[in-house]
């Protein structure tokens, strides 16, 4: 479909638009208005429209050579209303399309032309057609049209409208009648299914098929299938002389068992004769068409024997003979297919989300979709309110990282579309520096610049001589250890040693500055802060009061620092629970008597700050924790 802000501005400048030139060659867009190929690139984005205006004249003079005058006794069709859309613009294809190298287009409908333009024998039909006969057709029509539009609302869209060649009263009508009749019910549960599809190894890993549950034979259980795509095109001669013009499509059901339904239709129609049918058409297609197709075996279905999308001359030309016919499978590919299967079972499921009230986890409220947030990787439903509220405390403590799923058992980690949904654009740019911090913290070849804390990388050093391999004209070292120890700021260019921070300094190891600073006297401290700066000695004070009141999280050997409180501890940085005695990995029991570790749950730091002894607070508080 064309982008309905291109229509709607090609529209507002309408009326303001220079003319063009007289030797300019001009084509009908879809909005009713002539435009010079430059504006076709300028309204529509692309010469595609061009290109399909072009198709579309071209039919529409087929159309009209084709078709014979009415009888004599007709009367003249009535011209068209003030602002009525050219009756050139009436098709339009909107379907994914396979495209050949010699730019030829093939979609699922477009090779089936009499959807879209009459033969010659059904122009000569409606050419015999009386004047009553013909206008009874139109108001059976127009009425039975309303009726499906009643019944199936959601299912119905118009795939072309204007005026019916032959039309008495000029009125714009919708030439091809888009149905999605769907064949089965979804169904709900956790082993629950309709169907399951055969899915060779070779497409089984595809991103696609994550969420799907797959049997250890290959049968990937699907809880929803597609719908049948039914388009009708009504000719004038229809209902009383003649059926409608069919065509079917489905992504699961093989050209022969869509042919076979195709074949059931015409004797529906046939039947019916007579008296409008679509209604009594769909209606079949819903209840019998399945049981009428007794090969089709709804727990082992088979995907295309087409491994990939076609891309060579012949199999672009199977594909255009195949969907010639007004029964064809579409997608023709395997992998298309797999694709169409899984995008209508996530679509279909988010669908549902949307329309139910869903109870809050953490609030026990009931919301409507709108005020929830549903997590993409696990599926947990909470209200907005709630993780918004918990994301922000989490924002607060500078736990970036941590923002996952409140479910208690589970630990699925909130994408960026997520977070940037519950929180507030300041607390979202804080998230992405943090998160960008992280990252580049975790990279091998990343260090900070000391002197303006930007991303520095590290200079790649030959193997054999320790050469620099990076920028000309800086320092290099010849030593072979030293190749990757050079850090480049790209902001600022200060080159750095990596392993102690400071300035470049070749050949020269670094100097211990931690065990010097331990060891001097005041007049010696003072002598390191004259030579190497005062950020630098700070830098050191901090590392010697880290290595005296933190520990590395035995997980990512963060530095974490234990200010009170018991001895379980949760590593900020990646959510790791561990003993602040022991260091090991923390278990439900760890601290119970009799398990064995030797670790207790309370250090004496925290009767210190309670000022209590250790009897005194087991006399009067009862631990209900780790028990």
């Amino acid at each position: 479909m064309i982008p309905r802000r291109f229509l709607d501005e090609s529209m507002r400048n309408r009326g303001r638009r220079q003319q063009p030139a007289a030797s300019a060659e001009v084509r009908i867009a879809p909005d009713g208005v002539a435009y010079t190929k430059i504006e076709f690139v300028e309204f529509f984005g692309s010469t595609r429209e061009w290109d399909q205006a072009a198709a579309r004249k071209a039919a529409s003079d087929a159309l009209n050579a084709a078709i014979p005058p009415p009888a004599p006794n007709a009367p003249a069709p009535s011209p068209l209303p003030k602002g009525a859309k050219d009756p050139t613009a009436d098709v339009v294809l909107d379907t994914k399309a396979t495209k050949a190298t010699s730019g030829v287009v093939i979609d699922a409908w477009s090779s089936f032309e009499v959807l879209y333009v009459p033969d010659k024998q059904e122009a000569q039909a409606v050419a015999e057609l009386a004047a009553n006969e013909r206008a009874a057709n139109v108001e059976a029509q127009d009425d039975e049209l309303m009726a499906v539009e009643a019944i199936y609302e959601r299912e119905t869209r118009y795939v072309a409208e204007g005026p019916e060649a032959g039309a008495d009263d000029g009125r714009r009508r919708p030439k091809v009648v888009e149905l999605c009749v769907p064949l089965l019910e979804r169904v709900e549960g956790a082993d629950a299914h309709v169907a399951r599809v055969v899915v060779p190894p070779g497409l089984r890993g595809l991103p696609q098929t994550s969420g799907l549950h797959c049997a250890d034979d290959g049968l990937f259980a699907l809880t929803t299938l597609p719908p049948l795509v039914l388009r009708l095109r009504r000719p004038l001669t229809y209902p009383s002389r003649s059926p409608p013009v069919v065509a079917l499509r489905c992504a699961w059901l093989s050209d022969e068992e869509l042919a076979h339904l195709a074949t059931q239709l015409d004797e529906v129609f046939a039947t019916s004769l007579g008296m409008p049918a679509i209604c009594e058409a769909v209606e079949w297609l819903r209840s019998s068409a399945l049981s009428s197709l007794p090969s089709l075996v709804l727990d082992h279905l088979a995907l295309p024997a087409t491994p990939a999308a076609a891309t060579t001359g012949a199999a672009l030309e199977n594909t255009r003979l195949a969907v010639a016919g007004r029964a064809a499978r579409w997608p023709r590919s395997a992998p298309e297919v797999l694709s169409a299967l899984c995008a209508h079972a996530q679509s279909d499921s988010e669908r549902l989300w949307r329309e139910k009230l869903h109870t809050c986890g953490v609030c026990f409220e009931e919301h409507a979709s709108l005020d929830c947030v549903r997590f993409i990787r696990c599926k947990h439903t909470f209200c907005k309110g709630c993780v918004g509220t918990y994301f922000e405390s989490l924002m607060a403590d500078g736990a970036a990282s941590a923002l996952n799923c409140p479910e208690p058992s589970c630990r699925a980690a909130a994408n960026p579309f997520e977070v940037k949904a519950l929180l507030s654009p300041a607390l979202y740019e804080r998230y992405e520096k943090l998160q960008t911090d992280t990252c580049l913290s975790a990279m091998q070849d990343v260090v900070w610049c000391p002197r303006c804390e930007y991303p520095a990388f590290l200079v790649e050093g030959d193997e054999s001589t320790g050469a620099r391999t990076a920028t000309a004209g800086g320092p290099t070292d010849s030593d072979r250890g030293a190749g990757r120890r050079l850090a480049l700021c790209g902001s600022c260019a200060f080159s750095f040693c990596c392993e102690c921070r400071l300035a470049w300094h070749g050949l020269a190891p670094c100097a211990n500055l931690a065990t010097r600073w331990r060891n001097a006297d005041e007049q010696g401290r003072e002598e390191l802060r004259r030579k190497y700066g005062k950020s630098v000695v700070d830098e050191v004070e901090s590392a010697e009061w880290m290595l005296k009141h933190t520990k590395p999280c035995p997980n990512c050997s963060t530095s974490v620092e234990k200010n009170g409180g018991c001895n379980h501890i949760t590593c900020r940085h990646c959510n790791f629970e561990w003993c602040w005695l022991c260091n090991c990995k923390y278990q439900p029991g760890h601290y119970r008597k009799g398990s064995g570790t030797g670790c207790e749950q309370f250090s004496q730091d925290f009767f210190d700050e309670l000022d209590l002894t250790r009897e005194e607070f087991d006399a009067r508080f009862v631990v209900l924790n780790h028990m």
